[in-house]
Formats: C-alpha cells, sequence, structure tokens
C-alpha cells in the first residue's frame, strides 16, 4: 500500500480525510486515517491488512467465534 494523495480539505494545516492510496496496483483507492499520533508522507509504502467488514452484518456473536 502507498499513499499517493489527499482532498484539498486540511484543518490547522493538516489534510483530512479522505486520502488516496494504491494498493496491489490499483490506483485512487479512497482511504481514511485512524491515526492522529503518528505522521505520514505522500510516497510513503507499507504493509496493510484486509479487515472484511460484512461479518458486522451478521450480528456480534459471529464476530466472537
Amino acid at each position: 500500500m502507498t499513499l499517493t494523495g489527499a482532498n484539498s480539505g486540511s484543518q490547522a494545516g493538516v489534510y483530512t480525510s479522505p486520502y488516496t492510496a494504491t494498493i496491489d496496483g490499483a490506483t485512487g483507492i479512497a482511504v481514511i486515517c485512524d491515526d492522529f499520533t503518528s505522521d505520514t508522507y505522500f510516497g510513503e509504502t507499507w504493509t496493510a491488512n484486509v479487515t472484511n467488514l460484512s461479518i458486522l452484518a451478521s450480528g456480534p456473536s459471529s464476530i466472537l467465534r
């Protein structure tokens, strides 16, 4: 996963979500930030883990299995 860009919005000089990324060769993927304590930069690359959130539609008990 490579961070490639951000929307034009900012707050206190910091870009706000959504951001764009390239993931497995697919470009323009919308991503959000869930960490406000670490800085990141365009072009930075890291390994990402996929989480399928559709399991939430099955209810809380499906998560606890």
